[in-house]
């Protein structure tokens, strides 16, 4: 099962997670709603065995209604 979590861009830095390819989005990108996804290493090894996931798409099935959770001060 998998879930999305919306972060902003200082989000990996703050809690010191390393990216171990790519980038994290910008704030043009993320204010203009670009398509920009962060996956984790499982992911990236499961569907992307004979490479990186870097200029890829990944297309999601939504089964259930988004939730979105208040952000926390």
């Amino acid at each position: 099962m998998a879930s999305i979590n919306l972060v902003n861009p200082g989000y990996f830095a703050v809690l010191r997670i390393p990216l171990l390819q790519g980038r994290v989005r910008n704030e043009t990108e993320n204010h203009d709603g670009a398509h920009v996804a962060v996956i984790n290493r499982t992911l990236a090894q499961r569907y992307f065995p004979n490479g990186d996931a870097i200029g890829h798409a990944v297309k999601l099935r939504r089964t259930a209604p988004l939730r979105f959770y208040p952000r926390q001060t």
